[in-house]
């Protein structure tokens, strides 16, 4: 749940079978825990996931990368696979779509992919002929 001024907020996100795993995995690591990702030093709750994260990128020696990214690269994946401008928005839960605009790049190849759609179904674009009919 999230809180914004007094309003409290949830969003779902559906779950594929790959998290599902993971996160059945990851649960199994800890099974006395409620917590997918408790505290390592305590076992409790998790307060600050950015610190972790951003411990794990330098670790492993990834640079460059914030919690945040992963957001941004969920979005950017959805829009390439062909999510629209308002699914994306559900799944990130924002109220304005303007606001998941920003995550959604169009990908050179998934804007030639689009227009390459028009000539595989067999659609026609400009009917030369039916144009020149109608300007005379």
């Amino acid at each position: 749940m999230i809180k914004v001024g007094q309003i409290k907020l949830t969003n779902a996100v559906p779950l594929n079978d790959k998290a599902k795993a993971a996160l059945a995995e990851q649960f199994a690591q800890y099974p006395d825990s409620p917590y997918v990702f408790p505290n390592p030093r305590t076992g409790g709750k998790l307060t600050d996931i950015k610190h972790s994260f951003t411990k794990l990128c330098e670790e492993i020696g990834l640079t460059d990368f914030h919690w945040h990214d992963l957001r941004h690269s969920f979005a950017s994946r959805l829009a390439e696979e062909g999510a629209s401008a308002t699914e994306i928005q559900k799944l990130l839960g924002h109220y304005d779509i303007r606001m998941s605009a920003r995550y959604i790049h169009a990908t050179d190849a998934r804007l030639k992919s689009a227009v390459d759609s028009l000539a595989r179904k067999g659609v026609k674009v400009l009917d030369f002929e039916e144009r020149k009919a109608a300007v005379g």
